[in-house]
């Protein structure tokens, strides 16, 4: 059994385009196709494991990110509340020592 394989290649940019025939024999192997199915299955399988794997990896480390990025929001909002307590008390002063001028 014999399949005809049309090759289509571009020569020059002006697409011209030239035909070349090529044939390939066809056989039929029945052991070696099984085994190479289920091989080709397994190794598709372990290879989706691992990007599941990876993937949840990335998930666990962007939620510590989140995490860390949320502490250290709070940390950065305390400081703005103690810093805009501290201008206040100063300005109090300041005010308080022009008067006694």
């Amino acid at each position: 059994m014999f399949v005809v394989i049309v090759l289509v290649v571009i020569v020059s940019l002006n697409v011209t385009a030239t035909v070349v025939e090529t044939e390939t024999s066809v056989e039929l192997s029945f052991g070696e196709i099984e085994e190479t199915v289920g091989l080709v299955v397994s190794v598709v399988v372990v290879v989706l494991s691992v990007v599941v794997v990876v993937l949840s990896v990335v998930v666990v480390v962007l939620s510590v990110v989140v995490v860390v990025l949320s502490v250290v929001a709070v940390v950065l909002s305390a400081l703005a509340v103690l810093l805009s307590s501290l201008l206040q008390e100063k300005t109090v002063r300041l005010k308080r020592d022009m008067r006694i001028m």
